[in-house]
Parts: structure tokens; C-alpha cells; sequence
């Protein structure tokens, strides 16, 4: 790489064969293109660029519930980059081919300081399609700061690791409610079904995630 102070590439961007000239600020700077290689890649690679591409495939179905789940770090980075680079490190596990994402690991929220978790927050299918969230919301914080968390929005991610598909529910129950209630997906039945849970507060903060554990199998009513 090399950089040119005015003179003649003054104003001059674009490409030109294998040579890329940028504008930056008071200077040009003027890239030459690495070569293409007829190697072919080795396991190294072949292996990161699987795990990538499994990796945004996740997070690209889930970006809604990541965006507030990794909201509190805007301040440092895109929160969809910061989901992406958490998954990267640590929650892939297999070997090449073979990759999968480990679902005990998955975290669809990082707390910053933000807000209390509900640890008695179970899951439970009912009515045979019905998967059941529910927590008592007084056991965790006192009447005092009640008043303020009873508005945290629940979020709720289901991945069903037989498919690699997921299943998102955002805002549609506060904490004081005590339970939110889905209606499966018939796409989803018989299959290993993952629950994720957080709480998200107005200004952004979130609870850590809650790996509520997996739901094996359902099968959905006949009516």
C-alpha cells in the first residue's frame, strides 16, 4: 500500500487493473490487488469458512433477537458483529464437516450490568402445541423496584436443532405477566427444540440468557 498527497492522483478513485485507489482525508491511498491462487484451500480454511458461513446463517435468522439481546454493546461495536464474534468463539463444536452449533452454549443476550435474570423460569408443553414459559416474578426483586421491571419486555428464541430453524416471540408479554404461551409450529414436531429467554428493558438493558433447556418430540394436536 502507498499514499500520495495530492499531486497526481489528486481526486482520482476507483480501480484501474490491479491497482485500487482510495480518497482519504487530505490523501490518496493506492492498494494493489493480491493475486488470485490456483491452490486449492486446505483443511484450515475449509474448516473456518464452514463455521462462518453456519455461524451468520444462525445469527441471520435470529437478528432481530440478537440486536436486543446485544444491544448494550453499540457502544463498542454493531451489536449483530458482537453476537457474531461470541458465537465464533463459543459455540461451535464438531469437526470438519461436521460442525453444529452447541446449544448449551448459545447466548441470544450478554447482560452489561443491566438487568436480573427470574432463575425459576421453567418451560413445559401444553395442549400438546402449547410451549409454556413461566416464572414468579416476586421472588426476585423487591416491591419497591417491581414497579419499574414489571414493564421488561420477555423475549423468547426456540431453535430447533434437527431443522436449524428458529422461532422468535419479542414484547408480546411484560415480566409482571408470569408466563408467556406459544403455539408451536407444526414444522417443528418431533424434532429437538432448544428455549432461550430474556428479559429487555426500555432503555436497552437485558438480562442474561436462560437456556431453559430442550423440548424433544412434541407433536401437535389434531385439531
Amino acid at each position: 500500500m502507498a499514499t500520495t498527497k495530492n499531486g497526481l492522483l489528486r481526486g482520482l478513485s476507483g480501480k484501474v487493473g490491479p491497482i485500487v485507489v482510495c480518497k482519504g482525508k487530505d490523501k490518496s491511498i493506492v492498494k494493489i490487488l493480491p493475486k488470485k491462487t490456483t491452490k486449492a484451500p486446505k483443511l484450515p480454511q475449509l474448516s473456518q469458512r464452514a463455521i462462518f458461513k453456519m455461524v451468520k446463517q444462525f445469527i441471520d435468522q435470529t437478528q432481530q433477537v440478537m440486536r436486543i439481546g446485544y444491544y448494550d454493546y453499540l457502544h463498542t461495536e454493531r451489536p449483530l458483529n458482537a453476537a457474531t464474534a461470541y458465537h465464533l468463539k463459543n459455540a461451535v463444536i464438531g469437526v470438519y464437516p461436521d460442525f453444529t452449533m452447541d446449544a448449551v452454549k448459545i447466548k441470544v443476550s450478554r447482560d452489561q450490568g443491566g438487568l436480573k435474570q427470574e432463575f425459576n423460569a421453567t418451560v413445559s408443553i401444553d395442549a400438546g402445541d402449547i410451549l409454556k414459559v413461566s416464572w414468579d416474578f416476586a421472588t426476585i426483586y423487591n416491591p419497591f423496584e417491581m414497579l419499574k421491571r414489571k414493564l421488561d419486555q420477555a423475549v423468547l428464541l426456540i431453535f430447533d436443532e434437527t431443522k436449524q430453524l428458529t422461532s422468535s416471540r419479542i414484547g408480546e408479554v411484560t415480566r409482571a405477566a408470569g408466563k408467556l404461551e406459544v403455539s408451536l409450529p407444526k414444522a417443528f414436531q418431533g424434532d429437538q427444540l432448544h428455549c432461550y429467554f430474556f428479559f429487555a428493558a426500555e432503555d436497552g438493558k437485558v438480562s442474561n440468557t436462560q437456556y431453559l433447556g430442550v423440548i424433544s418430540n412434541y407433536t401437535p394436536s389434531m385439531i
